[in-house]
């Protein structure tokens, strides 16, 4: 027997290995990990198929060492799905199959903690079964009455208890009234304040309001099968609570169901409400702060079927997942979703194929859709239903632009902004100023000779920070100490430059010494616990001024809002990449969405240089959804993706000249198959050209649709495996990018 193996290494092919006469006896099948010599080495590989035929003769063939598993951990349809992502990204099998498992699972085998629960449960036979039928069987008919009260079955240890006799219930499943399931239990993490006992779901409700009845109405329609559903909701509209109802009806099929949100910085708030309100509901929870041994644990409670609803951020779509009824993509057009390094791949676009497959629907949540999804929706291949009024008595936010010109900027505030925070903190509000740029300075700047303290590694400015002090490279990570001395000049004039988020926060405890300031970055929320503080922080209902980056804009519900600043919009206007706009336009709606969440109006201020921009005037007045449908018709006139379909291959050395050869080999590659019906662009510098240390340049695919696309890039990949070039530079593909550089 031939195993054909999938081995986590960058080789875009399995590999076989025998199954040799002392390992028959142990069944084997796709799924099951087994350990294999690898060189001088042992790793461990999972099974892709079991047959008898191999491309490599038999005598060269190597035995593998050990079974490691008595069952397959991994189903036929997430083998399948694992297979479609390898393909479609471009990316190495073994590596992309290797994501079904958590880090310890890939390197060792971890004992087992479970243990096996023996459940009888009434069959369909059984539950329309007139009790009358048992006149003359007292004991069948005690076990008869109990078990209807419980129809998700009870366990052998409870019937036992109550004095159920093992002989009744044997001969009730003789006849086919009764069934034997084996559960197993995975014991819960300890002080794992997330995961609760293995009991039916317990829903507390709330009130929907019309729409968001006729949006759970419909999408229950929808359980039995595989559809995309597009939840169009303003901010604030309440899409959370239409998942919570469509998650109790799944729970009550007795099904999984799998929450994709795209931050870490969501974990906090979205598990404290699911928990809240399936107050009995086993949840599992992934993200990255979770160590190995703690995403072993959630990883065993999702795969066992335990764990009923599962949360996490991109690569919880690879956890194998017995019972998946249900795929939710909260927060739907965030860039998060794209993974930017190893297998590139969308979230978004994983989870339909995995629903797909599934044959489960997917709700695709947001109030900024990409244009991708609004395409879709278009063309009928997606439903969309939506959710225009806000929840409760709350209602959208008015908007004011703040023109900045000519005016004086005291901490980056305009006077008209600083009247308004005033005005809102006298009223026992909060405040919300949102910034972009972490650290205290932007740069520092020699004002007698115009050096900057740039990045040695990379083609960048080193930013200033004051906690710790000390200048950073926010792309590299490389840290110096402050200069105090201009390294071109020898002058002592060195100035800061630019406002960041520290700076920020200084300013504002000058100006508003009364009120908090609480500052939410990656430089203050660096881990869960800190987030959770500030987050507490800021729920305590007293005024107070918030300030921070994307991590405090996205999803957040702080009810006490009533001013959202934008204090510099400026800076998504001047990108070279086509799709700036749309992510400016779905940052400034996602941002003005944390104003007026509540009973008190919102207000949403824009500081810019450019009041008469038409981008920011048409998105303004007339709302996302006006801008979208502006923007595609501009994209169609261009021939620019959704209407077709592109990719990238970046290339990164320490010389630049190796990148461009090898760009250059790979275009003239390209231009020997016309018939591909793909058009290159490039290869040119990145737009940053050099990051730690290396030169990066990029060469760009597209063609009028992705299966053009596709075809092409897999003749094109199958030669430049064959390249010796390829040796000298660090390559990769991206499918569908959401940065063309």
């Amino acid at each position: 027997m031939i195993l054909h193996v999938a081995v986590p290494q960058p080789l875009r092919k399995t590999f076989d290995y025998l199954l040799p006469p002392t390992l028959t006896e142990q069944p084997i099948a796709p799924g099951m990990r087994v350990r294999v010599p690898w060189g001088k080495k042992e790793i461990i590989v999972v099974v892709m198929e079991v047959g008898f035929k191999s491309e490599v003769p038999l005598e060269k063939l190597r035995p593998i060492l050990a079974v490691l598993d008595k069952e397959p951990l991994i189903c036929k349809k997430l083998i399948a799905f694992c297979v479609w992502a390898a393909d479609y990204y471009h990316h190495p099998i073994g590596e992309t199959i290797a994501l079904t498992f958590p880090p310890v699972m890939r390197r060792q085998v971890p004992k087992s903690s479970s243990k096996k629960n023996i459940y009888w449960q009434l069959t369909p036979a059984g539950l329309a079964l007139d009790l009358n039928t048992f006149k003359r069987a007292p004991r069948q008919l005690e076990a008869m009455q109990l078990l209807l009260q419980y129809p998700q079955g009870c366990t052998l240890d409870n019937l036992l208890a109550a004095g159920i006799s093992r002989s009744a219930l044997t001969e009730l499943q003789k006849q086919d009234w009764l069934a034997q399931t084996i559960v197993t239990v995975t014991p819960a993490l300890p002080n794992n304040p997330y995961h609760s006992r293995p009991q039916h779901a317990n829903f507390s409700p709330l009130a929907l309001n019309e729409e968001q009845a006729a949006a759970v109405k419909m999408i229950k329609e929808h359980l039995d099968h595989f559809v995309p559903i597009v939840l169009d909701g303003v901010t604030g509209s309440g899409k959370t609570e239409v998942y919570l109802h469509c998650i109790h009806e799944a729970l009550n099929r007795s099904k999984q169901i799998l929450v994709l949100i795209p931050e870490i910085s969501l974990t906090p708030q979205t598990i404290k409400r699911f928990q809240s309100r399936f107050t009995d509901t086993p949840i599992a929870l992934f993200h990255s702060g979770l160590s190995d041994s703690e995403r072993l644990k959630q990883w065993q409670t999702a795969q066992s079927g335990q764990a009923r609803i599962i949360i996490g951020t991109r690569s919880v779509l690879f956890t194998p997942l017995p019972n998946l009824g249900l795929i939710i993509i909260d927060e739907a057009h965030d860039p998060s979703l794209k993974q930017q390094d190893n297998l590139r791949y969308s979230a978004r676009d994983l989870a339909l194929k995995r629903g797909q497959l599934a044959q489960v629907p997917v709700i695709l949540g947001s109030a900024t859709h990409t244009l991708d999804t609004l395409l879709q929706v278009k063309k009928e291949r997606f439903l969309s239903v939506s959710l225009t009024l806000r929840a409760g008595e709350a209602r959208l936010p008015d908007f004011q632009v703040i023109d900045v010109r000519r005016q004086k900027m005291l901490g980056g505030l305009a006077f008209a902004m600083r009247e308004e925070i005033s005005r809102h903190l006298a009223t026992g509000n909060q405040v919300l100023l949102f910034l972009n740029r972490r650290g205290f300075a932007a740069s520092l700047l020699c004002h007698d000779c115009g050096w900057t303290a740039d990045c040695e590694r990379c083609d960048a400015r080193m930013t200033l920070h004051r906690q710790p002090y000390q200048l950073h490279c926010h792309h590299c990570e490389a840290v110096a100490p402050v200069i105090r001395v201009c390294n071109a000049c020898n002058g002592e004039n060195i100035i800061n430059v630019g406002t960041g988020t520290e700076r920020i926060e200084q300013y504002l405890q000058e100006f508003f010494p009364a009120y908090p300031t609480i500052r939410v970055d990656r430089d203050t929320a660096h881990n869960k616990e800190a987030l959770e503080n500030l987050l507490a922080l800021i729920h305590d209902d007293k005024p107070k001024i918030l300030i921070g980056t994307q991590m405090l804009a996205k999803g957040h519900h702080f009810p006490k809002v009533s001013l959202v600043g934008i204090l510099n919009v400026d800076q998504g206007l001047c990108s070279p990449d086509f799709r700036a706009t749309e992510q400016l336009a779905q940052l400034i709606t996602q941002v003005a969405g944390r104003a007026g969440r509540a009973e008190t109006p919102g207000l949403v201020l824009l500081q810019t240089h450019y009041p008469d921009n038409p981008f920011i005037i048409q998105l303004l007045k007339e709302g996302y959804r006006a801008f979208a449908d502006a923007a595609l018709e501009e994209r169609a006139l261009a021939g620019l993706p959704p209407y077709t379909a592109i990719a990238v291959i970046r290339s990164e050395s320490p010389m630049q000249n190796t990148n461009m050869a090898f760009l250059n080999a790979v275009q003239d590659l390209a231009a020997n198959e016309p018939s591909s019906g793909i058009i290159t662009i490039g290869p040119m510098p990145a737009a940053m050209a050099r990051r730690a240390g290396y030169f990066r340049a990029v060469l760009i695919f597209q063609a009028a649709d992705k299966t053009l696309l596709q075809n092409g890039l897999r003749m094109l990949i199958s030669k430049i495996d064959q390249l010796k070039l390829r040796n000298k530079v660090r390559w990769h593909v991206d499918v569908d990018p959401i940065s063309m550089f």
